[in-house]
């Protein structure tokens, strides 16, 4: 059983395929990976858009038989690819890590539940206007964070 290993990818990788049999969990060392759902008509669905320190692809860990998603490189990165013998080991042997993980997941979980809320709720026009809010502020922090 291999611990892990780092994988290095390029822009608009496919990392992962709907359906495709991977059981590693990755960990995104650098860049930027998209996760998206996509129809059988071509339409696509963002999931989330995965950051350095961030963690994707549990199908493995969770027991299914394939991914739902396709995950994509955004840009140029490393990942590293965990076996999840080894991350289950790790999460039963440390508690600190194993709640950091929990925590992660439901931050993740919280985000989710909000994007079904807003698809149903808001119309496109108040979505498109929260989504600018929300930029806003992200690029409002990110400046203030580099003046410091």
């Amino acid at each position: 059983m291999t611990r892990g290993r780092v994988v290095e990818i390029d822009s608009e990788h496919l990392v992962l395929s709907r359906n495709s049999r991977s059981s590693d969990i990755f960990l995104v060392l650098s860049g930027y990976v998209l996760l998206q759902s996509s129809s059988p008509q071509g339409r696509q669905f963002v999931i989330d858009v995965v950051k350095p320190g961030q963690l994707f692809g549990f199908a493995g860990l969770l027991g299914l038989p394939s991914e739902r998603l396709d995950a994509i490189a955004l840009t140029a990165g490393k990942l590293a690819a965990l076996d999840p013998a080894v991350f289950e080991k790790a999460l039963r042997e440390t508690p600190e890590f194993a709640i950091k993980v929990v925590h992660y997941l439901m931050r993740r979980l919280q985000r989710r539940t909000q994007q079904v809320e807003d698809l149903v709720m808001l119309s496109f026009g108040s979505r498109l206007a929260k989504w600018l809010l929300n930029l806003d502020r992200k690029s409002t922090r990110l400046n203030s964070s580099h003046r410091t």
